[in-house]
């Protein structure tokens, strides 16, 4: 699912993004960046802009209501707060993982619970039994259910924040992709997020390559799905409007 950035979201984006021009400008940088330098800073600044954008909110409550009556659910948020909430002036905005839990626990009635680092193992194991159980329909994670969890009943997981590395993306896939009784298959909702349309001027290097590893993790994900025409053919504009028909 294809989703765009909010005015204020925009920009901030512009604002980061300038900002990375001019270090590109002045020398030869590589996107790999150590996180402490300058450019590693704003790199990490635009990714956690990217994963928190608040489009995907209402995206996601209009997925997650077409399966209000299933169970088996992940949901991936973004780590920490929206950048925005970290702006001179800004009001505080909720972190991710608490909007989501409102959203599904209180707003759709759906059984929900966290499954954080914060979350002690004694409650982490009740956890994943109720969801096991069909106690609970929804669990909502950050990092946690990435590597050393097993969730075979899971059937849908809402990738919410994922990095573009592969490690990361083929272990929530694995989450759900697990054999299960019962199980015959699993959806993966994945929520890009791009630059709005109205903004070409944009298009430079650095938004190319972003575009092209997010492309290139769906593209992995529908090449084992049922539905790979229809998602390839949803990608399509976003390929010829960077210019990445052959990611």
């Amino acid at each position: 699912m294809i989703v765009e950035l909010d005015a204020d979201e925009t920009d901030l984006y512009i604002e980061i993004t300038e900002k990375i021009g001019r270090l590109f400008a002045m020398q030869q940088f590589s996107e790999q960046a150590d996180d402490n330098s300058p450019l590693g800073h704003l790199l990490r600044k635009r990714a956690n802009l990217l994963g928190h954008a608040r489009a995907k909110l209402p995206a996601l409550r209009r997925e997650i209501s077409q399966r209000s009556k299933e169970w088996y659910q992940l949901l991936y948020c973004a780590e920490g707060q929206h950048p925005l909430s970290y702006e001179d002036g800004a009001a505080p905005e909720p972190a991710q993982i608490d909007q989501v839990l409102d959203l599904v626990g209180n707003q759709l009635q759906m059984p929900a619970a966290r499954y954080t680092a914060e979350t002690k193992r004694p409650e982490r194991r009740q956890v994943l039994q109720q969801f096991a159980d069909r106690k609970l329909q929804v669990i909502a994670s950050m990092r946690c259910l990435d590597e050393g969890v097993d969730v075979p009943a899971a059937r849908t997981a809402y990738l919410l924040a994922s990095s573009s590395n592969p490690r990361q993306f083929i272990q929530r896939r694995g989450r759900v992709l697990r054999q299960a009784p019962g199980k015959t298959m699993a959806d993966i909702v994945d929520f890009i997020v791009v630059p709005p349309s109205d903004m070409p001027d944009l298009q430079d290097r650095t938004e190319r390559s972003m575009v092209a590893r997010e492309l290139a993790r769906v593209t992995e994900f529908a090449q084992l799905a049922d539905n790979e025409a229809e998602t390839l053919d949803l990608l399509r504009p976003l390929r010829l409007r960077y210019g990445l028909l052959d990611t």
